[in-house]
């Protein structure tokens, strides 16, 4: 996105966002007109800073984990490869829990048709 202005937040929910969902976001001056847009949206405002991340805790998880990732290992971000850094930490986050090697090849030979094959 552009900015966090109303109007590209808005832009972005009409083009992206089917409008029979909902949303949970944090009362942002920007999400304050998504009622309009969505069917349920709900704006949760957190009065203590200290209880922020009781709210939405793998939220607040992924992008402290995302914000570690990026300032050790791509310490020096330009907007050039900053879509391609985040990919990498999509891609790391969503296999946390695989143990070897051989569980992900297992996992891909399973997954894998004998369709793709002919």
């Amino acid at each position: 996105m552009e900015g966090l202005s109303k109007e590209t937040t808005n832009k972005q929910v009409d083009k992206s966002i089917d409008e029979q969902s909902s949303a949970t976001t944090d009362g942002a001056n920007n999400c304050n007109d998504l009622n309009e847009t969505l069917v349920n949206h709900d704006a949760v405002v957190v009065e203590i800073i200290s209880e922020t991340g009781k709210v939405l805790p793998w939220v607040h998880i992924a992008i402290s984990n995302a914000k570690r990732f990026l300032l050790d290992i791509h310490y020096s971000i330009g907007s050039d490869y900053l879509h391609s850094y985040l990919d990498e930490f999509c891609y790391k986050f969503n296999r946390r829990y695989f143990d070897s090697v051989f569980q992900k090849v297992i996992i891909a030979a399973v997954s894998c048709t004998w369709e793709n094959k002919l």
